[in-house]
């Protein structure tokens, strides 16, 4: 039987008697963030709503596009998920400050599969963000999804400083970011500073890695 993600979620918390501010800290989001995501006032992305139904103890589902799921118990027949190779276009070397530079030249493949077509990945270098994003991973960033207070982004000013951040806000002709990992202070810049501000849809492990040797010719051709 199909149903909302939500649905599911609140329903389980209802079961372990979890309330939305344990939602948050448990996904370091605000209370505020996590409620509009189980009313439907805002969508989070799939990494989001994996770790909710992970918080509420639901390990194993299909979770499709439309945001409705399947509990694995009552698969008895589905396609495979969606499968896609998304562009590592560089290696964001991680500074004290959260800050970082970016190699850019294409190193490889993430096998994972996005629907923003000009989606790519970065390769994170260093321990500025860590808990939460480890060196060696990589993020997925997405530049035609839309961006809700509370969600992660890579942010990129007219001066050339590159950033993942959270977007606290976006009103009033300024953004508003905070930290990652709660190391560093808050701050404002002017819509004017800004260059670049855009979806961190997920984040993923290294053994999805491909080198550019280890793609099939006719599957690099493809891509």
């Amino acid at each position: 039987m199909k149903r909302q993600w939500s649905e599911l979620v609140r329903e389980k918390m209802a079961e372990k008697n979890l309330k939305q501010d344990d939602l948050a800290e448990a996904l370091d989001k605000t209370q505020g963030a996590i409620g509009h995501w189980l009313t439907g006032k805002r969508k989070p992305n799939f990494d989001d709503v994996a770790k909710m139904l992970g918080v509420v103890g639901v390990e194993r589902v299909m979770l499709n596009s439309d945001g409705l799921i399947l509990l694995e118990d009552e698969v008895e027949l589905a396609g495979k998920p969606k499968e896609g190779l998304i562009r590592v276009l560089g290696e964001a070397v991680m500074g004290a400050d959260g800050e970082f530079e970016i190699s850019e030249e294409l190193m490889g493949f993430v096998r994972i599969y996005s629907s923003d077509k000009e989606a790519y990945c970065l390769r994170v270098k260093g321990n500025s963000m860590e808990p939460r994003i480890l060196s060696g991973e990589f993020v997925v960033i997405e530049p035609n999804t839309e961006i809700y207070p509370g969600d992660e982004v890579f942010v990129r000013t007219n001066n050339g400083k590159n950033m993942i951040k959270v977007m606290d806000y976006c009103r009033d002709g300024e953004y508003r970011f905070s930290s990652i990992n709660k190391a560093h202070d808050s701050f404002t810049l002017d819509y004017d500073e800004v260059n670049t501000v855009a979806s961190v849809a997920a984040i993923v492990k290294r053994s999805r890695f491909i080198s550019l040797e280890e793609i099939p010719e006719t599957e690099f051709h493809s891509i």
